[in-house]
């Protein structure tokens, strides 16, 4: 399928989707999965921006620079309180630009990137007066539908460039909630196992770890649109070597911490508009790669979404 037509076909889902409508009814984390089930009962669509920079280090002669554009597509759906079910179809652009033989090239590619089937069982709650508290245990597996044989002027690109890995990729985590009135806290970790894909390369195994606390500005009461809530995010996430043939490959593994502030809004009652700014505050890079400046706003992840029910 070309560009072009994938395009059309995601402004057809987003048209038919928003002719249609429920009630958002729960708050939840912008960058990580909760242990409530954020819309209770029925359908979900959201999508959710990510606008991502990386770069050599001043020293590096390839004076590489990577920005990276995600919009996943996804598609719940929660038969029970308890029990909620998604796919997650990103559409992924990636532009590097590089010094190769003393001139400035770019590589680019685009497409649609590895599909993520996902199922959540909130097994354990807890509930009372104006409060709950959550524990949920969210399983899945990423699909190999990104294409991984992307090239340029003939030349393969390299793996981290390709839209796909060509891999099934199980992973599993556990969420905790807790909602009292007006304040909330959240925490994930997840464990993803990466097995070898195209060529014989596996990506390295990746642990993520997550906490946020949130906050209703308003309504002070329960629970008349609209709602504006503030959230402050710590996103951590630590990757192994990766390894080819059996060898581990250099220049590959990091643990990366980002502090995230966010805000999100319910202006109807089956809409909410998040915003989140991923600002890196630690980063172990493992040999020369590219990563983040630390302490450089102009190097944070910009995120922003919605979720509709319908």
């Amino acid at each position: 399928m070309s560009v072009a037509r994938q395009k059309i076909l995601v402004v057809v889902c987003l048209a038919t989707i928003f002719c249609l409508s429920k009630e958002v009814l729960a708050q939840a984390p912008i960058n990580f999965d909760t242990a409530v089930t954020p819309f209770f009962s029925g359908s979900v669509f959201q999508s959710r921006g990510v606008f991502i920079h990386k770069s050599d280090d001043d020293n590096n002669v390839l004076d590489r620079r990577l920005t990276v554009k995600q919009v996943p597509i996804v598609f719940g759906y929660a038969p029970t309180r308890d029990i909620a079910m998604a796919i997650s179809v990103p559409w992924i652009e990636k532009s590097q630009r590089r010094n190769l033989s003393e001139r400035r090239v770019t590589l680019d590619v685009a497409g649609l990137g590895d599909t993520a089937l996902l199922g959540r069982w909130t097994f354990k709650k807890w509930l009372g007066h104006w409060k709950r508290t959550d524990l949920a245990v969210i399983g899945g597996v990423e699909l190999p539908t990104g294409d991984t044989n992307r090239r340029d002027e003939g030349v393969r690109l390299p793996p981290d460039l390709q839209l796909g890995s060509g891999s099934f990729d199980p992973f599993l985590r556990m969420a905790f909630s807790r909602i009292v009135k007006r304040k909330s806290i959240f925490a994930e970790l997840q464990y993803k196992v990466n097995t070898p894909g195209a060529l014989d390369f596996k990506f390295g195994d990746v642990l993520e770890y997550d906490l946020a606390v949130a906050y209703r500005f308003f309504p002070a009461e329960k629970y008349p649109n609209p709602e504006v809530f503030g959230i402050l995010e710590l996103n951590g996430l630590w990757e192994q070597q990766a390894r080819q043939r059996g060898r581990d490959v250099a220049n590959t593994g990091n643990h990366t911490v980002f502090l995230s502030p966010g805000i999100q809004v319910i202006p109807l009652k089956n809409l909410l508009l998040e915003a989140s700014v991923q600002i890196p505050i630690y980063q172990d890079l493992r040999g020369k790669q590219l990563g983040f400046d630390v302490g450089d706003l102009g190097d944070s992840n910009i995120v922003f979404g919605f979720r509709f029910l319908y």
